[in-house]
């Protein structure tokens, strides 16, 4: 068939639109526009059980029917480029008006027939001559016919190569509706998110990037792949005036996945976390790739440790899994840490690492559980011993005005004295936002007899300010240097206060 309207000066429906306009879409991108003009006029709800896809191949070459029932549709808008009903419409993912044009024009130029059918009309993409400056021009437009109406819009593309038939395949899996075979359970639903697991059937692109298990659909269109077996629909803005919407990178669909999952319920995040059990070990890396959940599990954590019905659901799993703390800048922790690491290995109980994180849901620290091991044998305070003790906390936070009766940790007494033991030996990290600096919760401290003595009041006063004082790091912290280096000008400032304290510990050194 000759496209070419044998050389009259005009067709029924000009485009003005030059026939070797320097536009050139693959077979997979005029294929999605065609369909996405049917997504558009659906529901998504509805596309799987209304909408037709059927194809077949003769000796040479294949025949694909899209249709609908009902849903008819103006041929006039197909005049214009830029007219379109769906132009302020965010529910769909066509909005301006050229798609259509500019799909036709490509299967063009692919030698692929095209006919669209609705009411009682039916187009034709055809050529025709314009005369421009004295130049004989092919231009681009439509052959309109008149048929019988029979409630049908329906879009027929003839003469499609063998070559395309992965793309005829696989045409539907672009799109996001529920009877996408590509989908398994609904695991649940948002304002801006719907999130399915995969279903057993591979994805397109399995062979050549196995890890990829999942599909991100922004805006209710494929557009990127995930290294875990979910489904993600997410409704957002960006991307949304990219007319060729293309494949997103890895950084990209990382970034809109993770701000997707910023707005899960802790219900949807637990089951996904679930599911991800085989990540929950992994670590993170300078740049995202598809080789580590990390940054996933993170995000998913923290969602479930909203709900404290959650977190006891989770303290089974918990007893089969440890962590290590991270290494930071203090070094006394540090050397904890990698004591930790050499006695574990040495004395291995079975369970498996994760990633710190999982500390939200109760699971067990390495370094803590080491120290507990490794300390000595202390015993409670005497009524005499505590009293003191509470005398000299009760100085120490009225006369440093930043301190509360809450960082004040409860004591324990080394009866034998033969080993020194640091505060962040029995601290733990905090990670609160509205910390005021404090970097470390003193869960104990440890002095000695001696410390009790009578004659030991401003040695055991400095001893213990230096002791609460490291919950803002090690000596080795800036932060605590700053605070400990002012501990004098508080001392003297607030001399009564000091003195009063004295007093009453030399009045209980009287009473055993």
């Amino acid at each position: 068939m000759n496209m070419q309207n044998n050389g009259k000066s005009c067709v029924d429906i000009p485009l003005e639109l030059v026939a070797d306009y320097p536009i050139k879409w693959d077979f997979k991108k005029v294929l999605r526009d065609f369909i996405q003009n049917f997504y558009d006029a659906l529901d998504p709800d509805k596309f799987g059980t209304e909408f037709g896809y059927d194809y077949d191949r003769d000796e040479y070459f294949y025949t694909l029917v899209m249709r609908v029932k009902g849903q008819p549709f103006s041929h006039e808008l197909l005049s214009y480029i830029g007219s379109s009903t769906k132009s302020n419409d965010g529910n769909t993912i066509g909005k301006y008006g050229e798609g259509f044009k500019m799909a036709c024009l490509s299967a063009y130029k692919m030698g692929i027939r095209i006919s669209m059918h609705s009411e009682d009309w039916e187009i034709v993409p055809a050529t025709y001559t314009e005369t421009i400056d004295g130049r004989e021009i092919e231009m681009f437009g439509y052959m309109l016919n008149h048929v019988e109406a029979d409630g049908i819009t329906s879009l027929t593309m003839k003469h499609i190569p063998p070559k395309y038939y992965s793309e005829l395949e696989q045409g539907l899996l672009d799109f996001f509706y529920p009877e996408n075979p590509l989908f398994g359970e609904l695991i649940g639903k948002g304002d801006n998110y719907t999130i399915y697991s995969r279903s057993s059937m591979a994805i397109p692109c399995y062979q050549f990037a196995p890890k990829l298990k999942g599909i991100l659909y922004i805006n209710n269109l494929a557009r990127g792949r995930l290294p875990f077996p979910l489904i993600v629909n997410f409704k957002t803005k960006c991307y949304s005036d990219l007319r060729s919407r293309p494949t997103l990178d890895e950084l990209d669909t990382y970034r809109e996945v993770y701000e997707c999952m910023e707005e899960w319920t802790p219900e949807q995040s637990a089951t996904v976390l679930r599911m991800l059990q085989n990540s929950w070990g992994d670590v993170a890396s300078m740049e995202y790739s598809d080789n580590t959940n990390y940054y996933y599990v993170c995000q998913l954590v923290r969602n479930v440790s909203r709900d404290n019905e959650l977190i006891k659901t989770f303290a089974e799993d918990m007893k089969n899994y440890c962590y290590y703390e991270k290494k930071t800048g203090d070094t006394i922790r540090n050397t904890y840490i990698n004591e930790a690491q050499r006695w574990w290995k040495s004395n291995p109980n079975g369970k498996k690492i994760i990633n710190p994180i999982f500390r939200l849901l109760g699971a067990e620290n390495m370094v803590e559980t080491y120290l507990q091991s490794n300390s000595g044998s202390f015993r409670k305070p005497t009524k005499q011993e505590q009293d003191k003790y509470n005398i000299l906390s009760a100085c120490i936070t009225s006369i440093i005005p930043f301190l509360s009766d809450k960082d004040v940790p409860p004591v324990e007494i080394d009866s034998e004295g033969k080993n020194v033991y640091s505060p962040l030996q029995f601290a733990s990290r905090v990670y609160k936002k509205k910390s005021y600096g404090k970097r470390y919760k003193i869960d104990k401290l440890i002095l000695r007899e001696q410390d009790f003595d009578e004659t030991a009041f401003s040695s055991t006063l400095l001893k213990l300010s230096e002791y609460i004082l490291q919950i803002y790091g090690s000596n080795r912290s800036a932060k605590y240097n700053a605070v400990f280096t002012n501990l004098g000008a508080y001392l003297l400032r607030r001399s009564d206060i000091v003195d009063m304290a004295q007093r009453a510990w030399e009045e209980r050194s009287k009473y055993a």
